[in-house]
C-alpha cells in the first residue's frame, strides 16, 4: 500500500503567493488507503492535474484555517472530487473559520455537494477509513486554526501556521515526522513597527524540533526571506543545531514513507 506525502506547493505568505516563486498548492497525502488533500491554496487544481493527482478518487479535503493560501482552491477540488457536483461523495474537514461564518472560504454550495462535512476545534479526533486523525491547537491570527496528527504506521504531524509555544509542541511529542510551516527567516521585533509575529521563523522551528524530537523534520510554506536565502541552507542549519534530520521540501517532491523513517528517499538539497 502506497504511503506518501506529495508537496504540490511549498510556498506561503502574501508576497510569495501573488508571485508564485514557490507554489501555494498544498499537500497531497496517501496513508493507510486514505487519499487526502491538505490546505489547497491558489494553484492547487492546476498543480494537482499536472502531477496526475487522482482528484476524482479523493477521500477527503482538509483545511486548517481560513487564510487564502490554505483554502483558495477547496471549492475547485470539491468539484473535481464530486465529478462536477454530480456525485455526492467525499469528506470536507476544516476549522470553524474555514467552514462556518460569513467569511468562510468554502461556500455552502460546495459544502453541500459532499457526503460529509466535519467542523473541528483543537483536541478532537476523526477517522478517514482506517486512518485516525487528531486535531491540535495553533497560535496564529486565525484564532480557530488547527493542526493535524495522522496516526499511521508512522505518526505524522502537520503543525499548520503557528508561532512556537511549549504547549503546542507538547501536543506533537511522539510523532515520527513533523511538517513545519516555516515562513520567516528571522522575526525581528525591533523592526516590526508594532506588528506581532504571525508565523513561525527558523528559531521557532528549532524550538519545536528540539521539544518534539521526531525522527524527521520537514520544513515548507516558505516566505520570501527563506526563498531568497535558500531553503536547503535553512534545513542544514536546523539539522546542525538540533541534531534531527531536517529536509526543506521542494515543489512537486514526493516523500515515500515506510515502516521506518530512515527508509525515506528524500535527502536532496534543492
Amino acid at each position: 500500500m502506497t504511503q506518501k506525502i506529495h508537496f504540490l506547493g511549498t510556498g506561503g505568505g502574501r508576497i510569495n503567493m501573488i508571485q508564485q516563486l514557490r507554489a501555494t498548492a498544498g499537500i497531497y497525502i496517501e496513508l493507510m488507503g486514505a487519499k487526502i488533500y491538505l490546505d489547497p491554496g491558489p494553484g492547487a487544481l492546476i498543480k494537482a492535474r499536472a502531477q496526475k493527482i487522482p482528484l476524482n478518487k479523493l477521500d477527503a479535503i482538509l483545511v486548517s484555517h481560513c487564510h487564502i493560501d490554505h483554502s483558495n482552491d477547496a471549492g475547485a477540488l470539491i468539484e473535481a472530487m464530486t465529478d462536477g457536483m454530480r456525485e455526492k461523495r467525499g469528506i470536507l474537514v476544516g476549522s470553524v473559520s474555514a467552514l462556518e461564518g460569513p467569511d468562510k472560504p468554502v461556500s455552502t454550495y460546495h459544502q453541500n455537494a459532499l457526503s460529509k462535512r466535519i467542523v473541528l476545534k483543537p483536541d478532537e479526533q476523526f477517522s478517514i477509513g482506517k486512518l485516525r486523525i487528531t486535531t491540535t491547537p495553533t497560535k496564529h491570527t486565525d484564532k480557530t486554526g488547527i493542526g493535524f496528527i495522522f496516526h499511521a504506521e508512522n505518526t505524522i504531524s502537520y503543525l499548520s501556521d503557528t508561532n512556537y509555544t511549549k504547549k503546542i509542541a507538547k501536543n506533537h511529542i511522539g510523532s515520527d515526522i513533523i511538517i513545519l510551516n516555516c515562513l520567516y527567516l528571522k522575526w525581528d521585533d525591533t523592526k516590526a513597527n508594532g506588528y506581532s509575529q504571525k508565523h513561525m521563523d527558523v528559531e521557532d522551528a528549532k524550538k519545536f524540533i528540539k521539544d518534539i524530537n521526531p525522527e524527521l523534520a520537514i520544513i515548507q510554506h516558505f516566505g520570501m526571506g527563506i526563498i531568497r536565502h535558500g531553503p536547503w541552507k535553512v534545513a542544514e542549519d536546523i539539522q546542525n543545531s538540533t541534531g534531527i534530520k531536517t529536509v526543506a521540501a521542494r515543489d512537486n517532491q514526493i516523500i515515500k514513507i515506510g515502516a521506518k523513517t530512515n527508509s525515506l528517499k528524500a535527502w536532496t538539497k534543492r
